[in-house]
């Protein structure tokens, strides 16, 4: 078992390197202020097209940023956001398809992005204006990777334009992923089945506004067969027994309004919230072992400074001790499940107590995994770290994201094998060495995801996704020459 992180908030010299990282951010915070700034008034007076590079770049980050208004607008139409941009006259969502790029999404004649700046400028315009956030901001992260933005003494252009390749590269993976194992599908059954289990609840606590305990949502829907008596305190136990929630958890379903605790009804089966770009933990997944059905690979163990949470206090120096614990997730081929186990010379090995692991590895171990995004449209490449309060961290890639990776200022990485986390991503997709070893991790997790604890209770359910695939791929198949009419008859 490993020994709990040594505290050191007393010590001045902590102290003190705390204050400089502080300080370090805000820095930060004020530069990519004053970039974006420089960024969009170059945007504004620019009259010229567009080059090929550059408008690809805009729409493919502009796409989190309008994912994200229809996340938190969702009873809005969404034509409405284009037409109060001025994209558009029409009660249609048709131009969006020329705006933004989903990550992976090739560019065909259909979807090939405008060459005029004007449309992403209203555009971004407008969801500034209806999000109450800076314009500036907003186009620091779409304009980032082009020639509007200024070059960043921490990310030079290259490196933008290299992540931007890396993030393609691990959509496709991701992609392939996804046609071999049908994961999108089973997503949509894990939805499905989850809806059926928990309508009862959530229809309920709309219409009445009650918070009912599982004693009388069990009453109203006896199929539930839940433990009696329990709650969302019992996480592993509802969990796993029941594949209530499975993905999200349960203890952090709500939010603290100053005074008491208000539930989130989940926005779907996978997000309990829709802003990924504000709030790290959106998702409200769960913080241990059963999250790791999802196709996963260790990314490696690093702190994001920018993702930790204001007054959270983590052991920087005990995570530079040599020999710290690593977690890692083990399959049991016989119980079709997986075991937490810390590797180290404390932990021999040794299957360890979920709740006796120290919270600091909790926060600096990180994974990329596959997971739907927030509109459960499709499934991307994601940044995952356990956490602690309030759970775990999840985090769309973008190419920002990726090139943030290499920057010291923001990222902290723990590991011996590389000097940055961007480079030990690198180094897993193929630095030096012309392989893609996240493709490889992400086939052998993805066959496993059929077990996880929501489709284990429907065991035909890979064989009637297959099926279905099955008929469609024979409908759309074209005739064999032996199908066609003998012209000579």
């Amino acid at each position: 078992m490993a020994k709990p992180p040594i505290d050191l908030t007393k010590n001045p010299e902590f102290q003190r390197r705390q204050r400089e990282r502080q300080a370090a951010g805000q820095r930060q915070s004020e530069q990519d202020a004053d970039l974006g700034r420089q960024a969009f008034q170059s945007f504004v007076e620019y009259r010229g097209r567009l080059t090929p590079g550059d408008r690809e770049a805009i729409a493919r980050n502009l796409y989190w940023d309008v994912e994200d208004y229809y996340s938190n607008h969702p009873d809005e139409e969404r034509y409405l956001l284009l037409k109060d941009a001025g994209v558009t006259d029409e009660n249609s969502t048709k131009v969006l398809a020329r705006l933004v790029l989903r990550p992976g999404e090739p560019i065909s004649a259909n979807n090939a992005p405008y060459a005029s700046p004007e449309k992403y400028r209203w555009l971004m315009e407008a969801i500034a204006r209806r999000t109450d956030e800076s314009v500036n901001a907003l186009a620091g992260r779409v304009l980032i990777g082009t020639a509007f933005y200024p070059s960043r003494p921490d990310v030079p252009t290259p490196s933008i334009n290299e992540a931007h390749l890396m993030l393609a590269a691990l959509q496709k993976a991701a992609d392939r992923v996804n046609a071999e194992f049908h994961l999108f599908e089973q997503c949509l059954e894990v939805a499905r089945f989850r809806n059926e289990i928990e309508s009862t609840y959530w229809t309920h606590l709309r219409e009445t506004g009650e918070v009912l305990d599982y004693q009388s949502w069990h009453r109203k829907n006896p199929a539930l067969r839940l433990p009696s008596p329990c709650g969302p305190e019992h996480a592993l136990e509802i969990g796993e027994d029941n594949a209530l929630w499975w993905p999200l958890d349960p203890d952090y379903l709500s939010d603290w309004d100053g005074e008491r605790a208000k539930l989130i009804v989940p926005k779907n089966a996978f997000w309990a919230k829709g802003d990924t770009h504000s709030d790290h933990y959106s998702a409200r997944v769960l913080s241990w072992e059963a999250f790791f059905y999802f196709p996963h690979m260790y990314l490696g163990p690093a702190l994001c400074w920018a993702k930790t949470p204001r007054g959270y206090f983590v052991d920087a120096e005990y995570a530079e001790i040599p020999g710290l614990p690593k977690a890692f997730y083990e399959w049991n081929q016989g119980t079709g499940s997986y075991s937490f186990r810390e590797d180290g010379p404390e932990a021999g090995g040794a299957v360890a107590d979920e709740y006796a692991w120290n919270d600091l590895s909790r926060n600096v171990d990180h994974w990329l995994v596959i997971y739907p995004d927030p509109n459960l449209k499709t499934l991307v490449p994601m940044l995952y770290a356990m956490g602690d309060s309030p759970g775990a961290q999840l985090t769309p890639l973008t190419a920002s994201v990726i090139a943030d990776l290499g920057n010291p200022e923001r990222w902290q990485y723990f590991g011996n094998d590389a000097p940055t986390l961007l480079q030990r991503l690198k180094n897993l997709t193929g630095y030096g060495a012309n392989d893609f070893k996240v493709y490889e991790a992400w086939r052998e997790t993805a066959a496993r995801f059929h077990r996880n604890p929501v489709l284990k209770r429907h065991p035909d359910v890979m064989d009637e996704i297959r099926y279905r695939k099955h008929l469609q791929r024979w409908i759309g198949q074209r005739p064999s020459q032996t199908d066609q009419p003998d012209d000579e008859e």
